[in-house]
């Protein structure tokens, strides 16, 4: 199976246009597009509670922080980037929301917008990867914007130059406060700025190039890679996970697995890859959350488990009780007399409609009982 990605619009990229997304905006687009069904890989039932339980705007206001959501899911409609079936003033945290997202045919995404030098349209793909290295949205949109002006796949690639003008007008701040964002990206090795070469211009004033921005991928010059497949081959850990998938999105069941495994090579690597993950405030938190959720199974398993072992104990009790008992006490009194069937004496027996009569002169003296009672009941009744 392929990584899974997300599809960032580009429109929400150009500024001073309609299409330009807040921090807050591309952070709930971001997280409506992870949680699609999978029958309906463009649909997504959610609320405002649920989502601020993924984002936590506003930890310590978190009526605050609510809101925001509320109000990024109502610009990304406004905007065009999402469509849901509640009407605006009825969208309460609780509403039910059945929110849609659009097919890369949509106008959304084919449209050109033109903002200063460029030409906005398309969508730039988005691993989970990005969300947990970024430890702010800040930084989130700084990753995103970086892929996407790096024209991985143009035939230019002197044309990623990015200003901090371009900067200050993507992240909507000053140009102090765009430089201390850039410069956080780089200390935290989130991507790699390449200084622009000083030169003179035409009349001999001194003069710096734009500096240029790319990702920072880990190169491993194929060690990595070797390394890897050494310790899948050395795993004993036969449940299906995905620690040793580079990149990929981990989930409860890689940390059940993690908790509970005896291989020590999977320990080992699980454990390097949360330290990594880890050192974003996203990505720990992230890690966190799927520990507390494994846990939780963890402790859901011994409980079954414990009641199966007292249920089986039960009946192992029922059992021994039940064979240590007398045998008679298993049958059941029978208080039916079969002494008239075990009687020695021969006899020509004979049945009719009255029951079981010996022989002739019997049936006749029953005859004329049964007779007599009549009468005698005929009589009373007169």
């Amino acid at each position: 199976m392929g990584e899974y990605f997300v599809q960032i619009p580009n429109k929400m990229f150009a500024f001073g246009s309609e299409y330009f997304v807040t921090n807050d905006e591309l952070l709930v687009y971001y997280h409506l597009a992870v949680n699609v069904s999978a029958r309906d890989t463009k649909k997504v039932i959610t609320n405002i509670e649920l989502l601020h339980s993924m984002i936590e705007l506003e930890k310590s206001n978190k009526t605050r922080g609510k809101n925001r959501i509320r109000v990024a899911l109502l610009n990304l409609k406004n905007k065009g980037y999402i469509q849901f079936n509640c009407l605006d003033s009825a969208l309460k945290n609780t509403s039910y929301l059945e929110v849609r997202l659009f097919n890369t045919d949509n106008s959304i995404f084919v449209d050109k917008v033109r903002c200063s030098n460029w030409t906005y349209y398309g969508f730039t793909e988005i691993t989970h990867e990005f969300y947990v290295k970024a430890n702010n949205p800040e930084q989130f949109k700084v990753l995103i914007y970086t892929k996407w002006r790096s024209f991985i796949n143009s035939d230019k690639p002197s044309n990623y130059r990015i200003s901090y003008d371009e900067w200050e007008s993507i992240l909507n701040v000053s140009h102090q406060t765009a430089v201390k964002i850039i410069k956080s990206c780089v200390e935290n090795g989130l991507i790699i700025k390449e200084r622009g070469q000083y030169y003179l211009d035409s009349i001999g004033k001194p003069k710096q190039q734009t500096n240029k921005y790319t990702l920072n991928k880990e190169s491993n010059n194929g060690k990595g890679s070797a390394s890897l497949v050494e310790e899948v081959s050395e795993s004993t850990e036969n449940r299906s996970h995905q620690w040793f998938t580079r990149n990929s999105i981990l989930n409860v069941n890689d940390m059940y697995i993690y908790l509970t495994t005896d291989c020590e090579t999977l320990k080992q690597l699980a454990a390097k890859r949360i330290e990594g993950i880890s050192k974003s405030s996203n990505g720990k938190q992230s890690m966190e959350k799927l520990m507390n959720e494994a846990q939780a199974k963890i402790n859901r398993d011994g409980i079954d488990a414990k009641l199966v072992q007292l249920q089986e104990e039960e009946q192992r009790k029922e059992i021994i009780e039940e064979l240590s008992r007398p045998q008679s006490k298993y049958q059941s009194k029978d208080t039916r007399d079969y002494s008239y069937f075990l009687d020695d004496k021969p006899t020509n027996q004979k049945e009719d409609e009255f029951g079981w009569c010996d022989d002739e002169d019997d049936e006749t003296t029953m005859i004329n009982s049964l007779v007599s009672q009549s009468s005698s009941q005929h009589s009373l009744s007169i």
